[in-house]
C-alpha cells in the first residue's frame, strides 16, 4: 500500500517543483544591454526643489527581431538595438530610471563594455561609478573598461559598415590589442576591482571617436592608486614602451631606420624579466630585461640580408628602438605622472618581501621610492626570418616625418 502511495505522490511532487519560477523574465521582454557608458551631467543640480543628478547612463540594447531572416514581418528593417540615456544621483537610481524610458527589463549578463568619460576619470568619482557593476550580482567581470577621449556617449554614436552593432564592433576592435603594440590589453572590471582594493596604480585603454563610422584605440590612461584618479595620458609609442616593460606584447610591428633607411619589425614574441637591487631602498636599481623574437617584415634599404652582419646590425637598431621607446615611457611615468603602472612594485612585493614591506606605503605616493629610483631597459632582439628580398633601392625618410 505504501509503495503505490510513493508511486503516485512522487510525480506529483516533482511536478509541483518544476512548474517553473516565479520571478523569470520572457526572452522576448529582457532588454539585452551589451554596452553602457557613464558621464557626469552637466549640472549636479539644477535647484533646491529638483532630484539631484550627477551620472548620465546610456544603454544599448539589442533588438533579437531585427535579426530575424528573410520573409514577410521578420523585422528585418527594425534597426538592431536602440542607445537609451536614464540620469540619476547614483548608478543604481539611473538604471531603474530606464523603466520609465523603455518596455524591455534590462538584463546585464550580455554586457560587453563600459566606458567612463575623461571627466569621470579626472574626478574622484571612477570607485563610484564602476561600484554596481561590481556589487551586483548579475554583472560580470570580464566585461571590458575603457575610458573615453572626451564624451563617454558619443563613442557608442557611431554607424561601422561591416557591423550591425556598434558595441560588437567596438569589443572586436579591443580584442585586436593582441595584433598591435600600439593598443593596450583589454581591462575587465574584475582587473579593476583587485586594483581599486589593492590601491595599486594602473592603465585603462583609451578610446576616441575617429570619424562617423569608425573609433580609434590608442594609447593609455593613467591612474594613480591612492586617489584612482586619471593623472595623464600615454601616447601611442609610449604605450609601446609600457607594452614591452609589462611583457603585454603579443604581436605588432615596429618600425626604425638604419642608415636612415625604413624597415618594419614584425614582432612574433616578446617578454620581460625584472632585477632589482634593493641594498639602498633610497636608491635602488631595477634593470629590464626585454627579449623579442621576430621577422624582417618589410624594407626600404638595398643590403644584403644574406649577410650575418647586416642581420646582426639590423637587431642592433630595433633593440636600441624598442630601449629609446621604454625609456621615454619610464621618463613620462617617473617625471610627469609619478605612479609606477610597469609592475615595479609587484616584482618587489613578490621577491624582495621584507623590503617591500617597509616601503609599500611610500612606493608611488607620498615619499615616492618609484621616483627616485634607478631603472634601466636593455633590449635583445632575434631576427629569425627575412623572407623574400627584392632589388629595392635604398629609400631616404626626411627627419621630420619620423614620428
Amino acid at each position: 500500500m505504501n509503495k503505490k502511495f510513493v508511486s503516485s505522490f512522487l510525480p506529483c511532487l516533482i511536478l509541483l517543483f518544476t512548474t517553473g519560477c516565479w520571478d523569470r523574465v520572457e526572452i522576448e521582454e529582457r532588454g539585452f544591454t551589451i554596452g553602457v557608458t557613464v558621464d557626469l551631467t552637466e549640472n549636479d543640480r539644477k535647484s533646491d526643489s529638483e532630484e539631484q543628478k550627477q551620472f548620465a547612463v546610456m544603454h544599448q540594447i539589442v533588438v533579437p527581431g531585427a535579426f530575424g531572416g528573410s520573409g514577410q514581418g521578420n523585422g528585418t528593417d527594425k534597426k538592431p538595438f536602440f542607445n537609451v540615456i536614464a540620469e540619476g544621483n547614483t548608478i543604481f537610481h539611473a538604471l531603474r530610471g530606464l523603466a520609465g524610458e523603455t518596455s524591455r527589463t534590462p538584463y546585464y549578463e550580455h554586457l560587453k563594455i563600459i566606458i567612463l568619460s575623461e571627466e569621470i576619470a579626472r574626478s574622484e568619482k571612477l570607485a563610484n561609478s564602476l561600484d554596481l557593476f561590481i556589487r551586483d550580482h548579475e554583472m560580470r567581470r570580464g566585461t571590458k573598461v575603457m575610458i573615453a577621449d572626451g564624451k563617454a556617449q558619443d563613442i557608442f554614436d557611431v554607424t561601422p559598415p561591416n557591423e550591425k552593432l556598434p558595441v560588437m564592433y567596438i569589443d572586436s576592435v579591443v580584442d585586436n590589442a593582441k595584433k598591435n603594440a600600439r593598443m593596450l590589453e583589454k581591462v575587465r572590471i574584475g582587473d579593476v576591482h583587485e586594483f581599486l582594493l589593492e590601491g595599486q596604480s594602473f592603465a585603462l585603454p583609451r578610446i576616441s571617436k575617429h570619424d562617423q563610422d569608425n573609433v580609434k584605440i590608442t594609447g593609455a590612461a593613467i591612474f594613480q592608486g591612492k586617489s584612482n584618479k586619471l593623472v595623464g595620458f600615454l601616447k601611442e609609442t609610449e604605450t609601446i614602451g609600457l607594452n614591452f616593460m609589462t611583457g603585454k606584447v603579443k604581436s605588432g610591428v615596429l618600425e626604425t631606420f638604419i642608415n636612415d633607411d625604413l624597415i618594419a619589425y614584425e614582432i612574433k614574441e616578446a617578454s620581460r624579466k625584472i632585477k632589482a637591487d634593493v641594498n639602498d631602498k633610497e636608491n635602488m636599481n631595477f634593470t629590464i630585461n626585454i627579449e623579442t623574437e621576430g621577422n624582417m617584415g618589410e624594407a626600404y634599404i638595398g643590403q644584403n640580408f644574406l649577410n650575418q652582419e647586416t642581420i646582426a646590425n639590423l637587431e642592433k637598431e630595433v633593440e636600441k628602438e624598442i630601449e629609446r621607446l621604454a625609456k621615454e615611457t619610464v621618463k613620462k611615468l617617473q617625471n610627469d605622472f609619478k605612479v609606477d603602472v610597469i609592475g615595479l612594485g609587484n616584482h618587489l612585493r613578490q621577491t624582495h618581501y621584507p623590503t617591500w614591506k617597509t616601503i609599500e606605503n611610500n612606493w608611488d605616493y607620498g615619499k615616492n621610492y618609484f621616483v627616485e629610483s634607478n631603472i634601466e631597459v636593455k633590449a635583445n632582439v632575434t631576427i629569425r626570418r627575412i623572407g623574400a628580398v627584392d632589388q629595392t633601392k635604398s629609400t631616404t625618410i626626411p627627419l621630420e616625418m619620423r614620428e
